[in-house]
C-alpha cells in the first residue's frame, strides 16, 4: 500500500482514539529522543490527547502533516483503533519534520535539526525551557497552565505579534497580525527575523 493510500485509509471516520497504540506514541517520542517515563515525556503524552484544531484554511495543511507522519510509521504495521483527526502532538512534531527536511535541507540521520525545531516550538509557546541542551518541562508548569496556552494558541487568542504561538516576534514593527495569517507564512516571517535558525 502506497503512503497516500495509507493517508486516505488513515482519514476515515472513526478510525482513531487519541495515539492509540502505545507503541506509536513511544515512536513518535522517540523522534523527539523524550524517555516515554519523564515529565517531558508525559508532557507530550498530554499533546498526544489533544486534538489539533485550525481557525486559519490553509492551516489544514498542517493536519495533513500529521497524518501524512501517522502513515509513515503505519505504511508497514497494521493500525486498529485511530481518529481521523490529528493530535498537536502530531502537528508540531511533523511541521518540525517539514522545517528541518525541506526547508533547511535533509536532516541528519540523528534528526537533530527536527528536535531542534521542535523544543523550540514547545519553548516558544511556554511548555519547555532548555538548560544546556536539555529540554526540561517548564518549571511551574500545571495541567490548567498547560491547557490553558495549547487552547489560546489553537482558538488565536495570542497576541498579535505571535506572543503564546510556536512563532513570538515581541517588539517586532510592521508585521501583520500573526494571529491572522497561516502558521506556514509566521513560521516563514520568524525564520526571516531568526537567520541564524537556517544554519
Amino acid at each position: 500500500m502506497s503512503l497516500d493510500e495509507k493517508m486516505k485509509e488513515l482519514r476515515q471516520p472513526g478510525i482513531i482514539s487519541k495515539l492509540g497504540d502505545p507503541k506509536y506514541f513511544e515512536w513518535l517520542i522517540d523522534q523527539v529522543g523524550a524517555e516515554r517515563v519523564s515529565p517531558l515525556g508525559g508532557l507530550l503524552f498530554e499533546l498526544g490527547k489533544i486534538e489539533y484544531t485550525w481557525l486559519i484554511h490553509n492551516d489544514v495543511n498542517r493536519a495533513s502533516d500529521g497524518l501524512r507522519l501517522r502513515a509513515l510509521y503505519f505504511t508497514d504495521r497494521e493500525f486498529g483503533s485511530y481518529p481521523s483527526n490529528v493530535s498537536v502532538l502530531e502537528v508540531l512534531l511533523s511541521f518540525s519534520k517539514r522545517i528541518a527536511n525541506d526547508v533547511l535541507g535533509d536532516d541528519s540521520e540523528d534528526g537533530a535539526r527536527t528536535k531542534q525545531w521542535f523544543y523550540l516550538l514547545l519553548g516558544n509557546l511556554g511548555l519547555v525551557e532548555i538548560r544546556g541542551d536539555v529540554p526540561y518541562v517548564k518549571r511551574g508548569l500545571n495541567k490548567e497552565m498547560f491547557e490553558g496556552i495549547i487552547f489560546k494558541w489553537l482558538n488565536r487568542e495570542f497576541k498579535e505579534d505571535g506572543v503564546g504561538s510556536p512563532f513570538p516576534m515581541p517588539r517586532t514593527i510592521g508585521i501583520e497580525d500573526q494571529r491572522k495569517i497561516e502558521l506556514w507564512k509566521q513560521f516563514c516571517i520568524y525564520l526571516a527575523k531568526h537567520p541564524e535558525l537556517e544554519g
